[in-house]
């Protein structure tokens, strides 16, 4: 049981330093892990796939060190959902040192292997035939070899070792050996290459021409080790060869073929000297000669094991650092120039022993993926594989803090036996750098990794019916390596359940059946009884069928979902065909579903008056008649609305209604979609803004697209409209988010909740049994507002510690488009809100990342909202109405529309006025044309020739001699 904590704790458990520089900042998107068993585990070689998930391979040793086997351990991207496996034979120690994919979601393994208990130099190669789970395929033993290194050349692969030849004392020394082996075990040829005393082959680049370059070590007296690098020909012909003595030994770790040409061959300078070892970088050109070498110069011993060159050509180490002083060693990371100046060196781990074996860039080409080994932090004193993700900078984190999340249900603020962890709760911790995430498992626990500093840990409950016993923990966290742990009993504010709705379709095509989504969660903290959720379709929508029994009335079908226990729900799917005759492609259709039971048990504001106020609307032929209702007690202020047709406001003013009375307006808009929004009095329950859209109505062809520009009203738990566009064709991957906003920038409103769906389709030649997505939310959204949506298949939601969604479809199995084009489709919504007080003109961009099975992410497009007034955004024409209390006026129209030129302009119903004219506004408002005493009577027209204006889109007003509006129309200028 974890002992509780309400004030600031600090462990007795201090794992030691781990960093030099820890002025890392939140730009760290970085972590570490350590996997394994009870045995000790190490990672030697490390592949980062496509979609960024992880495969390393090494050793997995008994604790009693009588047998050793290859270890295989594959992660996701974050370092998480550790897949192990491992192989081995009776009395045989085995490890695997490098590893290939082979291009068939299969993996080559090479490593060595010796007879257990064996004190002798004599070693056999070892290559093995993986699957994608690191099971065994197969496997071929050379021997009397020893290995350092495989390199994949063309479909073939070049091993680096040494031949072990008799020393001539009872024993074995290795000799230069490179054997270039086929995929199937075959041995097109086996080199062997003696120097010095005894030599070896550490790593090799393959060049353009086929051609190899092959480098490792040669010992010569007086006991040094000198640097070898030999040319071979594609048929073991050795070509050219060169020796590099130097005053100190060397060992090179990594050889590569740089941007420039030439060749750069990193190792270690000072090897076996007890006193200093450094890295080292030897600069050499094609003809084998040296251009310059670099030996940095480091406090402590390092020793290096890797290198890779990134993409300003810049070489970035990774192996293992002795502090002056200490006996035990860190994992370390440096980063070099071109030329071979130290730009950053970084340590990694703890009091125990850590090294860093391999390092690889990350999937995403910012930062930098670490195998090793790690005793420092494994929970079971022995080693386990460890897995480091760095910046770009090499930074990452060692500090965690840990706990718990219960269910406080003896209310006495302490964990009592028996009460149950609360799963899938978000816990954040927030700093001076800012603020990072987790989710609690299923037993309510959770873990977050930090830099050193002040930190202030929460639990955000997921409803304000429930109430942690502390908002906040405060965690000093001083060194590196502490784990400080903190647990949050919560209690229910209310017993009473609190029932959310979502409804959500991918696409709406016309003349074909598509399937809705509904899903539904109580958020409450007691169950709901006989919970019903209602579905009203548009009117062009007809129900087919269900996974769930409805009755039908009208519009509406009503779902019985029965008892829905506390943070608890379910779904099912609702498919419904869309009209073909009475439809037009782009026109847009809603669904709105409602949960009950409905009702809310905090208690009202102060602030409210009592008042609660409903739109409601229709077309009328020509018309649109908009109705605001006041349903309460009488308001005692004004509240503002706005009425808006396309991107056009008729209206911006405000209204006071007493309780029973209503006001309504008649508008002609001509085929305009009309938009109508009231706010709600002050300290209103809930969070309604009644809204209502209007498309459609009036002269053909309409206007569409432009009801996303706004929030629906839906910000209720128990309330959800889905508002999407008949379809023809589609990108099947890509990311929408709503509102959409208004104009190019996609204004929004400061406080608007987003709502995002992201659709999915497998378009490739065979079935893809495991979908990701992966969402980094913006640093303007705030996750502690996170909900999640409907979606098409179940999924597994995982939230990083910086704020990167992860939801897992595994399992899938998602057809081919080709093979069954309905079911290869799939999507998941969710709703997130900004944060507070951002500034006008902040953008929020987001886009997603999907992965099928193992393949390079598929990107969607990037969304976009931009801070601002969206009502600044649009055409300005009048603060009084166009029709107010069913006294209307005609409207303009005006044809043809779009014109290239002139537009005879007439009234839709008969109205005069003296001393009115006709004047043509652009798109910022600005009158560019005026005609004087323009009379319009019943089938009269007036001429405008438009052909001087540049083509966009106009707004005609005619005014009278006051040069107030009386009605107005668009026009295209082409």
């Amino acid at each position: 049981m974890h002992t509780q904590y309400h004030t600031l704790l600090r462990s007795l458990l201090l794992l030691g330093s781990c960093f030099l520089l820890l002025n890392s900042r939140m730009q760290a998107q970085g972590w570490q892990r350590w996997h394994g068993g009870p045995g000790n585990e190490r990672g030697f070689a490390l592949r980062v796939l496509p979609n960024g998930d992880l495969v390393t391979v090494g050793s997995v040793a008994d604790t009693s060190g009588t047998d050793t086997d290859v270890f295989f351990l594959k992660t996701d991207s974050l370092g998480q959902q550790p897949q192990t496996n491992q192989w081995g034979l009776p009395a045989v120690d085995e490890s695997a040192l490098s590893l290939w994919p082979t291009g068939a979601n299969q993996w080559m393994a090479f490593g060595i292997q010796r007879q257990t208990g064996s004190f002798s130099a004599m070693a056999d190669i070892q290559m093995l035939h993986l699957d994608a789970d690191g099971a065994l395929l197969d496997s071929w033993t050379y021997p009397a070899k020893t290995l350092f290194d495989a390199e994949k050349w063309g479909n073939d692969y070049l091993l680096l070792g040494g031949k072990m030849l008799p020393d001539g004392n009872n024993d074995f020394i290795p000799q230069f050996l490179a054997q270039k082996t086929t995929a199937t075990g075959g041995i097109q040829f086996t080199k062997v290459l003696e120097y010095g005393l005894y030599s070896r082959a550490e790593t090799a680049t393959v060049l353009p021409n086929n051609e190899v370059l092959a480098a490792g070590s040669a010992f010569n007296l007086p006991n040094l080790d000198d640097l070898v690098v030999v040319r071979l020909s594609n048929f073991g012909d050795s070509l050219d060869s060169w020796l590099l003595p130097m005053p100190r030994s060397q060992r090179p770790a990594k050889l590569i073929q740089v941007q420039g040409g030439h060749y750069l061959l990193i190792g270690t300078d000072g090897v076996g000297d007890p006193d200093q070892r450094d890295p080292m970088v030897v600069a050499f050109n094609d003809q084998l000669d040296t251009l310059w070498t670099r030996t940095i110069s480091l406090p402590g011993l390092q020793q290096v094991y890797d290198a890779l060159e990134t993409a300003n050509g810049d070489i970035v180490l990774a192996g293992e650092h002795i502090p002056e002083g200490s006996v035990s060693r860190d994992g370390f990371l440096a980063r070099v120039s071109a030329q071979g100046d130290l730009l950053w060196f970084r340590t990694y781990g703890g009091l125990k022993g850590d090294i860093c074996w391999d390092v690889e860039p990350s999937a995403d080409g910012n930062g930098f993926i670490i195998a090793g080994q790690t005793a420092s932090f494994s929970t079971k004193g022995d080693l386990q594989a460890w897995l480091i993700h760095t910046d770009a900078l090499g930074f990452a984190w060692s500090n965690h803090v840990a706990g718990r999340v219960i269910r406080d249900e003896i209310e006495d603020c302490v964990e009592n036996a028996g009460e149950p962890g609360m799963a899938g709760w978000l816990v954040t911790a927030s700093g001076e750098p800012g603020a990072v995430y987790t989710l609690t498992d299923s037993m309510g626990e959770y873990s977050i990794g930090l830099d050193t500093g002040v930190w202030f840990v929460s639990v955000l409950p997921p409803s304000a019916y429930w109430s942690p016993c502390e908002d906040s923990i405060q965690m000093d966290i001083l060194q590196p390596g502490d784990t400080l742990y903190a647990d949050f009993p919560v209690q229910a504010v209310y017993e009473c359940p609190l029932l959310d709705v979502d409804v959500s379709v991918p696409f709406l095509r016309r003349c074909h059946e598509n399937t809705y989504s509904v899903r539904y969660y109580n958020y409450g903290t007691a169950p709901a009884p006989d919970a019903w959720i209602s579905v009203e379709l548009d009117p062009y929508l007809s129900p087919v069928s269900s996974t769930l029994p409805y009755t039908q009335m009208g519009d509406t079908l009503w779902f019985q979902v029965g008892t829905v226990p506390e943070l608890s729900g379910g779904s099912f799917q609702l498919t419904v065909l869309l009209d073909c005759d009475s439809t037009v492609l782009g026109q847009t259709h809603c669904a709105e579903a409602h949960i009950y039971p409905d009702s809310l048990c905090f208690g009202f504001s102060p602030e409210w008056d009592g008042s609660s106020l409903e739109v409601n609307g229709y077309c009328a032929g020509d018309s649109v008649v908009l109705t605001i209702s006041n349903v309460g007690l009488d308001m005692q202020q004004a509240v503002e609305y706005i009425i808006v047709e396309d991107v056009i406001i008729f209206k911006l003013a405000t209204l006071q209604l007493g309780g029973g009375q209503d006001t309504t307006f008649v508008l002609y808009p001509d085929g305009a979609t009309v938009t109508i929004i009231v706010n709600q009095a002050p300290g209103h329950p809930g969070n309604s803004t009644p809204t209502l859209v209007i498309e459609g109505c009036g002269d053909f062809p309409f206007s569409t697209g432009y009801s996303f520009q706004f929030p629906q009203n839906d910000g209720n738990f128990s309330t959800d409209i889905e508002c999407r566009q008949n379809i023809g064709s589609f990108d099947p991957n890509d990311k929408t988010g709503l509102p959409l906003g208004v104009g190019e920038d996609h204004i929004i409103a400061q406080g608007i909740t987003l709502e995002y769906l992201i659709r999915f389709q497998n378009t490739g030649t065979d079935t893809a049994f495991r979908v990701e997505i992966r969402d980094t939310i913006s640093g303007y959204l705030d996750l502690a507002t996170l909900k999640e949506g409907a979606s098409s298949h179940p999924y597994q939601l995982k939230i990083s510690e910086f704020g990167i969604l992860s939801f897992l479809f595994d399992p899938i199995a998602l057809p081919d488009s080709g093979a069954n084009e309905f079911a290869s489709q799939g999507f998941v919504k969710y709703r997130i809100a900004m944060k507070n007080n951002l500034l006008p003109g902040t953008e929020i961009i987001n886009s997603a990342a999907i992965y099928f099975d193992q393949n390079t992410p598929v990107i969607t497009n990037k969304t976009l909202h931009t801070i601002g007034n969206p009502y600044e955004s649009l055409l300005t024409t009048q603060q009084n109405p166009v029709n107010t209390n069913t006294t209307a006026s005609g409207a303009l129209k005006i044809v043809p529309n779009p014109t290239n030129g002139n537009a005879l302009v007439s009234l839709t119903r008969p109205f005069q006025r003296e001393g009115a004219s006709l004047r043509v506004l652009d798109a910022t408002g600005r009158i560019v044309m005026e005609k004087e005493e323009v009379i319009l009577l019943e089938e009269e027209t007036c001429t405008l020739n438009l052909i001087t204006l540049p083509a966009g889109l106009y707004l005609i007003q005619w005014v009278d001699k006051h040069k107030t509006i009386i009605t107005q129309g668009k026009v295209v200028k082409l």
